[in-house]
């Protein structure tokens, strides 16, 4: 009997300390949330997340140089194709449908 009091009051004292760390820690979130807090904590916040994207962005640009100027290059001729899809169609279609140059000579036996 002795062992299930203990345990009892053992599971007691967790249950209050688990329930005081539950109240501190709202207690402590809504102190942090007070309004003008809040705003002026999440603009931190992006600027410090937006200047870690720009450094990040500004690295990867310096390691890469080849990579992205092929990158861009092939873009560009695709969107440049793109535009004038037409008339490369139709040029290849002129191309395609002029008959072959025949290099044997009929005249001869």
């Amino acid at each position: 009997m002795a062992d299930i009091e203990r345990q009892f009051h053992e599971d007691r004292m967790l249950r209050d300390a688990a329930r005081q760390l539950l109240t501190n820690g709202i207690d402590r979130l809504r102190g942090e949330g007070e309004a003008p807090a809040l705003p002026a904590r999440a603009l931190g916040e992006a600027k410090d997340g937006t200047a870690q994207l720009l450094d990040g962005a500004v690295g990867f640009t310096r390691a890469h140089k080849a990579g992205l100027g092929a990158g861009l290059a092939v873009g560009l001729a695709a969107a440049v194709g793109w535009i004038f899809r037409d008339r490369v169609a139709d040029a290849v279609h002129a191309l395609s449908s002029q008959p072959a140059l025949d290099d044997t000579d009929d005249d001869q036996p």
